[in-house]
């Protein structure tokens, strides 16, 4: 019934922070800020189950500089997803 519904979506979500998270997204997100490193970035990739939505949030020096970071981190993602990684 319903739990075994949250469960699922538990599981789905967990799959899909493990991608986002992944060593090809981490690459991607290296590549396109020019770091060495995306693990020296201060932020986390989270989701609920009770929505559909990933929530990608990372502080930096700016707000701007953040709202780069956490895009160019969901744009891998969204691109891995796409790739079928």
């Amino acid at each position: 019934g319903s739990d075994n519904n949250v469960n699922a979506r538990s599981r789905e979500l967990a799959n899909e922070i493990n991608l986002a998270e992944s060593d090809q997204a981490r690459a991607l997100v290296e590549e396109r800020l020019g770091i060495d490193d995306a693990d020296d970035l201060d932020g986390s990739i989270t989701a609920d189950a009770s929505s559909d939505v990933i929530d990608f949030r990372f502080e930096a020096a700016t707000p701007d500089n953040a709202a780069i970071i956490a895009n160019t981190w969901a744009e891998a993602y969204v691109e891995l997803l796409s790739d079928g990684a």
